[in-house]
């Protein structure tokens, strides 16, 4: 989940996390979140499958990673928790929403904003 601007807390099956705009939250599967907003708070949710991802660790990494359950427990070392949040700040954040929305058919609305 992608913070573009506003702020809010998110609540559920993981302690209460604030996050603002250029934060970037990371939902495990199958979890349980929802969010207390501060006003106005404008996101935008990118759903990536969990096993794209491995896949896409374990190509990336292939001379260090010797096979997909390493890639799966490498995964799981790096992000123990249910929900973390990233803080990239806005700036960079706009450079990364614009990579991702100039491939989908609606860049000019999501990224002309």
């Amino acid at each position: 989940m992608f913070v573009r601007s506003g702020s809010m807390i998110l609540l559920g099956d993981c302690p209460p996390s604030p996050v603002a705009a250029g934060d970037v939250a990371l939902i495990a599967p199958n979890v349980l979140v929802g969010s207390d907003p501060e006003g106005r708070v404008d996101v935008t949710m990118l759903l990536i499958d969990a096993d794209y991802l491995i896949e896409h660790l374990f190509w990336q990494h292939l001379d260090a990673i010797p096979d997909r359950d390493a890639a799966r427990d490498l995964a799981a070392k790096l992000y123990p928790d249910p929900v973390q949040v990233l803080r990239l700040g806005q700036f960079l954040l706009v450079g990364v929403a614009r990579r991702i929305c100039r491939n989908t058919l609606e860049a000019t609305a999501c990224c002309d904003r």
